[in-house]
């Protein structure tokens, strides 16, 4: 499933998360979208995070503001892409924590 690219482009657009929520929920292929927006915030992922599509779980597992609970939870989903999606980004977030000490 593709991504319609004008809801794309207002998703982009959007600058506060509950604009985000309405414009990923007011089509097709809009969550997909969102998962992998850079400005999803940590609660809308982890709601993203129970979603039925494999690729919202998945995108949700790339994204760096996803949080930790969130990414440990996926690391146990059922689909593969999923889960090493989201180990690899706790890899890198425990690997980004180790440098900031």
């Amino acid at each position: 499933m593709q991504v319609d690219i004008e809801l794309e482009k207002q998703i982009n657009k959007a600058q506060d998360q509950k604009k985000l929520m309405e414009l990923a929920l007011s089509k097709s292929g809009g969550e997909r979208a969102l998962a992998q927006h850079e400005k999803a915030d940590a609660l809308l992922l982890r709601r993203l995070a129970g979603h039925g599509d494999k690729y919202v779980r998945y995108f949700v597992a790339k994204n760096t503001n996803a949080d930790i609970t969130t990414l440990k939870e996926l690391a146990r989903d059922r689909e593969v892409i999923v889960r090493e999606a989201a180990r690899l980004n706790l890899i890198f977030k425990h690997q980004d924590s180790l440098r900031l000490k």
